[in-house]
């Protein structure tokens, strides 16, 4: 009992400054980027390699998108995409809690899931956490899709750009604080309080 009360006090921080992020207006701003992502980047990707009119690009362009939200093959990539976000992020956090999972709880919640930090943890680390899965999963698959020419991975890259753009959107609103700085998880999604390295 007194090791438990120990480690409480040890974590808790009452001194520092607490980060709240408006869930709303976050996915607003996102709602806008896939707007930008899928009209947008179809028709400059049907513009740069379909040569096809405009019907005929926006037909293919909606048929690959109901293959991805709507077939099985579909559902299991994007179920995949996420075990995997999910997986990266976990291994970013297991390594730099030095292997220690007892620092890393499941979070689940309507507007957002993944992992909550149970002991504080450098933001230089943890701006790793946030950012490695968006390029990893989102924007290089994207590019790559739109280089080639390949518009399944295309899409398959702008769904995941859009569905880790929460983290990265948290990782500028957290761009103001050092990268000493060490950060302790809310209790809701993207809250948190950062215990400032100096003062």
């Amino acid at each position: 009992m007194e090791t438990r009360e120990k480690r409480v006090e040890e974590y808790a921080c009452p001194e520092g400054v607490e980060v709240k992020v408006n869930i709303e207006q976050m996915y607003t701003i996102i709602m806008y980027e896939v707007l930008v992502l899928f009209i947008f980047g179809g028709l400059l990707f049907n513009w740069i390699w379909g040569g096809l009119s405009e019907y005929q690009g926006g037909y293919g362009f909606g048929k690959t998108i109901r293959f991805v939200l709507l077939s099985s093959e579909g559902v299991s990539l994007i179920i995949g995409c996420c075990l995997i976000y999910y997986m990266i992020q976990y291994l970013l956090l297991y390594c730099f809690f030095g292997k220690d999972r007892r620092s890393i709880r499941r979070s689940y919640s309507w507007k957002s899931s993944g992992f909550l930090l149970m002991k504080p943890l450098a933001l230089k680390y943890y701006r790793w956490v946030l950012l490695v899965p968006f390029f990893v999963l989102g924007v290089f698959p994207m590019l790559h899709g739109f280089c080639v020419g390949n518009l399944l991975i295309y899409i398959v890259g702008a769904f995941c750009t859009c569905a880790c753009s929460t983290d990265c959107y948290y990782f500028v609103k957290l761009r103001s604080f050092n990268a000493e700085d060490k950060i302790m998880d809310g209790e809701k999604p993207y809250s948190a309080v950062i215990i400032k390295s100096t003062y």
